[in-house]
């Protein structure tokens, strides 16, 4: 009876010591990362509790545009939230892509940068990670999503054409002028709303359009033909040859008014 107990003694003492060494195995192999309800590990250095939308900054132009497709910021998020990272150093000057999340009254809750195939940054900080297949997702999501539609062409009623030099404008009725002004602009043309300066090929002219009730629709400068200027920002074009069309239109105006 006595062998028994002193048998079931180093048995249970036995068990308690290796219930330690699973412990603390698990303790040293802890990352930064905490459980999520889905099984997943989620990353801890980043906090995006409160999060319900993301916008996607661009570094070469400043500005941004909101993720509205529902796959891309499920994927986004899956990403943020899994992928391994090893901290190296303090951020960068300059960023190639940012992703801002935001709660339900826009305000960030973080900022997380993408600079490249193999690393992000966050709070002053760098990390090492694969990165690339994001970084593909958000330049191709930037690529297809930041055309600007400056305003909507079908509503367009009038067009006041002014020259920057200050000499007097001209107002556009005519349907087929109008139509072929705003196809010029053509909203699919705008690439990006770079951040260049405007440069010009001569004096700019500034375009007013407004509604058939007379209200604005948008003020839009052109000052050449790969550039066009709108609510404070510069927009790389295609060659639309839409000022070189308004020069020869306000040529033509001009002798028109003479005659």
């Amino acid at each position: 009876m006595l062998f028994m107990q002193r048998n079931m003694r180093k048995k249970h003492l036995l068990l308690g010591i290796i219930g330690m060494i699973v412990l603390l195995c698990a303790c040293s192999c802890r990352d930064d990362s905490i459980g999520t309800d889905n099984g997943n590990r989620q990353n801890a250095i980043f906090h995006l509790d409160g999060a319900t939308s993301i916008v996607l900054r661009s570094g070469n132009t400043g500005g941004g545009i909101p993720i509205t497709d529902e796959d891309v910021a499920q994927y986004i998020y899956d990403e943020i939230e899994t992928m391994p990272l090893e901290e190296i150093g303090e951020s960068y000057i300059g960023w190639m892509y940012m992703l801002e999340f935001k709660d339900d009254e826009q305000n960030n809750i973080a900022q997380i940068v993408v600079n490249g195939n193999d690393t992000m940054e966050y709070d002053g900080k760098r990390y090492s990670c694969d990165s690339a297949e994001l970084y593909d997702k958000l330049e191709a999501y930037w690529q297809e999503n930041a055309k600007k539609c400056l305003f909507d062409a079908e509503k367009v009623a009038r067009i006041i054409v002014q020259s920057g030099d200050g000499e007097t404008s001209y107002s556009v009725t005519d349907a087929a002028e109008l139509r072929s002004i705003c196809d010029k602009i053509d909203q699919e043309s705008l690439i990006s709303d770079d951040a260049v300066s405007i440069y010009g090929n001569g004096h700019p002219y500034i375009l007013t359009l407004q509604d058939e009730d007379g209200n604005e629709m948008a003020t839009i400068t052109v000052n050449a033909n790969v550039e066009l200027a709108c609510d404070g920002r510069v927009y790389c074009c295609k060659d639309l040859g839409l000022y070189d069309y308004l020069e020869q239109y306000w040529q033509d105006a001009r002798e028109r008014v003479m005659k």
